[in-house]
């Protein structure tokens, strides 16, 4: 069973490098990648999240915020760099 990532960066360069590293991992899948924290809220509705990784800084809505409001209905194991 794959553990289901989820990445939210805003910047293109970092994202690409965390999900290239994640997806090394044979039990590790990216399944979704949010270029900020307002379509990190959209996505985790849509997929089935194992894990996310938040950046703190991004356009449109930061990383704490999202966490958030993820939180209130989804409990997520959340990594926020």
């Amino acid at each position: 069973m794959k553990i289901n990532v989820l990445i939210a960066e805003d910047s293109y360069f970092q994202r690409k490098i965390i999900s290239d590293m994640i997806s090394s991992h044979q039990d590790i899948e990216v399944i979704a990648i949010a270029r900020d924290g307002r379509e990190a809220i959209e996505m985790v509705e849509q997929y089935d999240t194992d894990v996310m990784l938040l950046a703190i800084l991004m356009t449109k809505m930061d990383g704490i915020t999202a966490f958030k409001h993820i939180m209130e209905d989804h409990i997520i194991p959340t990594i926020i760099f």
